[in-house]
C-alpha cells in the first residue's frame, strides 16, 4: 500500500515544477485530502527539509474562504517534504472555456480579496496561475499553494534557489510570472497583481497574454514586450475593462495598480457584460505550462 505518514495515496492528479500532487485519504479519519510531495531537487539538505516543515506550519495561519487550507506537513519515509491540503472538487481555470467579462470580474474580485488578505499576513503567492485556481460547481473560487514559494525560499535559502534556477528548475508558470520574477529581482505583492491581470486576460480571451513555442520564449517575450491590449484582440470588450487589465500587466511594476484594493476598486467600476468574447486564432500552446504548475 502506497502511504505517506498516515495517508494512503489513491491516485496521482498532476505534477509540476515543485512536485507531484496526489489524491489521498487519512488512515485515521478517512478524510479525502490533496498531498503535494516536493521534488527531490527541492530537498537539498536535512536542515532545509526540517525548516520547510516548520515554515509549513506557519501557513496554517492563513484562514480565508477562498484560500485552500493547509492541514498537515511533514517528511515521508525518504525524507521528502510534503504538504497536506483540504480536498477541493472543482475545475482549474485552464480547464474553462472563455467567460464573459462579468464572470471574469467576479472571479478576479474574489482573487483580489484573497490576495489582499494574504498580503496583510505577509505572504505573496508568486504563482497565481490557472492551475492554482479552482472553480467549484457553486461558483466558489479557491486558490491553492498560497505561501509555497515563500516556504521554499525560507527553507532552502536564496543560494539554493539560485542553484535550482541555474539547473533549469523553475518554480512558477511562465505566462503568469511577472517580468521581475523572470529576471530574478526581489519581488513584492505586485507580482500577484500582475498574475491576476494575466488570469483576467486568459479568462475572457481563452489564451495567455504571452504565447510562444517554448517556455523560454514565453519568458523572453514577457520581459521584452508589452502585453497585447485586450480590446485590440477582442474589439467588443469595453475599453475601460481592457485598460484595467493592461495596467495590471505593466512591465514596470511602479506603473501597475499599487495594491489589491486599488485594483479591485478599478475592476469593480469597469464596464462588463454577459457576452463571451473569445479570441480568434489557434489554441494556446500547451508548452507554456510545461515548466510547472507549482
Amino acid at each position: 500500500m502506497n502511504e505517506i505518514a498516515g495517508y494512503v495515496l489513491e491516485s496521482s492528479i498532476g505534477a509540476g515544477g515543485s512536485g507531484e500532487v496526489f489524491r489521498a485519504r487519512s488512515q485515521e479519519t478517512g478524510e479525502v485530502v490533496a498531498i503535494k510531495r516536493l521534488r527531490a531537487e527541492l530537498a537539498l539538505s536535512s536542515t532545509a527539509r526540517r525548516r520547510f516543515v516548520r515554515e509549513a506550519e506557519l501557513t496554517r495561519s492563513l484562514v480565508h474562504p477562498s484560500i485552500v487550507g493547509v492541514i498537515d506537513a511533514g517528511l515521508d519515509a525518504r525524507e521528502r517534504p510534503f504538504i497536506v491540503y483540504e480536498w477541493i472538487d472543482g475545475r482549474r481555470l485552464d480547464e474553462l472555456p472563455p467567460v464573459s467579462t462579468r464572470e471574469a470580474r467576479r472571479i478576479g474580485l474574489t482573487l483580489l480579496d484573497a490576495v489582499a488578505y494574504a498580503h496583510v499576513m505577509g505572504i505573496v503567492h508568486r504563482d497565481l496561475s490557472p492551475a492554482n485556481v479552482l472553480l467549484q460547481d457553486d461558483g466558489s473560487v479557491r486558490v491553492i499553494d498560497f505561501g509555497l514559494a515563500r516556504l521554499l525560499e525560507r527553507s532552502l535559502g536564496e543560494a539554493a534557489m539560485t542553484q535550482l534556477s541555474k539547473s533549469g528548475v523553475v518554480i512558477g508558470t511562465p505566462p503568469y510570472l511577472a517580468p521581475e520574477q523572470i529576471e530574478g529581482w526581489a519581488v513584492d505583492g505586485r507580482v500577484d497583481l500582475w498574475a491576476v491581470g494575466a488570469l483576467l486576460f486568459r479568462l475572457v480571451t481563452g489564451r495567455a497574454a504571452f504565447r510562444a513555442g517554448s517556455p523560454t520564449l514565453v519568458m523572453l517575450k514577457s520581459v521584452s514586450e508589452d502585453a497585447p491590449a485586450l480590446d485590440a484582440i477582442v474589439p467588443s470588450i469595453a475599453s475601460d475593462f481592457a485598460t484595467v487589465v493592461s495596467r495590471a500587466l505593466s512591465r514596470d511594476r511602479d506603473r501597475r495598480w499599487p495594491s489589491a484594493a486599488s485594483f479591485a476598486e478599478a475592476l469593480t467600476a469597469a464596464t462588463v457584460g454577459d457576452e463571451v468574447h473569445a479570441a480568434k486564432g489557434t489554441p494556446e500552446p500547451s508548452v507554456t505550462r510545461s515548466l510547472g504548475e507549482s
